[in-house]
């Protein structure tokens, strides 16, 4: 049986860490910079959307890959960077910022 973990990721240092250039923020995106990344995802991982997704899709996409790389087993797939988890005051501080890197197979 599979435990359950918990992660947090960060788009921006999703792209960087699977070589790609982020996209930009939502307010500066264009269509091409959407479509283009999107492309480079669907190419690279062979992923299938009905429609192209939004930017804040996208976004969720590329920071899910490194949640699938875990589920997978790929210790080559994912990176953690920053200090381990600790409590303080009873509440949860730090922690790793887990990233897709490639190869990363899907």
């Amino acid at each position: 049986s599979q435990g359950k973990v918990s992660i947090e990721t960060f788009p921006h240092r999703a792209w960087r860490g699977l070589g790609l250039p982020p996209l930009p923020a939502k307010t500066r995106a264009t269509r091409t910079d959407i479509s283009s990344r999107w492309r480079s995802l669907e190419d690279r991982f062979r992923l299938r959307c009905e429609k192209e997704p939004s930017h804040d899709e996208l976004q969720a996409l590329v920071s899910g890959l490194a949640g699938i790389a875990i589920q997978g087993g790929s210790t080559d797939g994912f990176a953690c960077s920053g200090v381990a988890p600790f409590i303080k005051d009873g509440s949860m501080r730090e922690g790793f910022i887990v990233v897709p890197k490639t190869p990363l197979t899907v």
